[in-house]
């Protein structure tokens, strides 16, 4: 999941040979099922860890570029009279987003719209954000979700002040649930009408047994293969 929240809609799976009108990004959404202090946090934080990393990396990029624009841009005005055909600097674009934990819906739509190519949206508890599904105020996020989940459709939304936005909306949902969360999920009707629980094809429920513990060497190969996927 965390891969596919990484590649989004970079790439795409044609399901027929000869048909190439039907396209699916990669797109893939799910979680762990597991009661509260079964470690399952520090098992899928190897995998989101990269992910954050390379998100403060992209975020410590983007300050520098605004401190160097914002010091040309001053030359610049300093010397407008002396030199009048000189360019007005550019300023930066911010850096491209891989990962989302919490947003309004507004602002939701807003990272989709700069970020095309898709990304993860990560939440420890799963079942806080089943909950704002329904949450007075956030009436658009669940037909959001829907759509950011299929994985390449498009989603307008029309704000005054900002007029008619468009994106094409790509995210991975990924977290974890609690067994009884997930059964309250499960039972909710209008979670499986609206397609909401079909496009979780991916969760894990462990069987809660003691396994042995386990100490070796970390699989430095696999480790950089991941990260490269990430980073790149």
């Amino acid at each position: 999941i965390v891969i596919a929240g990484c590649i989004g809609r970079r790439a795409f799976v044609y399901p027929k040979a000869a048909d190439k009108k039907w396209k699916e990004s990669i797109c893939l959404s799910g979680g762990v099922v597991a009661r509260s202090g079964a470690m399952k946090t520090p098992v899928w934080k190897v995998f989101i860890n990269p992910i954050i990393e390379n998100e403060y990396n992209l975020r410590e990029d983007y300050k520098k570029r605004v401190a160097q624009y914002a010091a040309t841009f001053k030359a610049w005005e300093a010397g407008k009279k002396a030199n009048p055909s000189a360019a007005e600097p550019e300023k930066p674009i911010a850096s491209k987003r891989n990962l989302v934990n919490d947003a309004t819906p507004e602002a939701f739509h807003s990272i989709m719209e700069a970020n095309p190519q898709g990304l993860l949206y990560y939440r420890d508890e799963l079942s806080g954000w089943v909950t704002e599904l329904d949450k007075k105020g956030y009436e658009g996020q669940r037909g959001m979700f829907l759509c950011a989940m299929g994985g390449n459709d498009p989603h307008t939304m029309d704000r005054i002040g900002r007029g008619e936005v468009s994106a094409i909306m790509c995210a991975s949902v990924f977290g974890g649930f609690q067994p009884s969360k997930l059964r309250e999920f499960l039972n909710e009707t209008s979670n499986i009408s609206d397609g909401m629980i079909p496009r979780f094809s991916l969760l894990v429920y462990p069987d809660d047994v003691r396994s042995p513990i386990i100490d070796r060497k970390a699989n430095e190969l696999a480790e950089q293969q991941f990260r490269r996927i990430v980073f790149d």
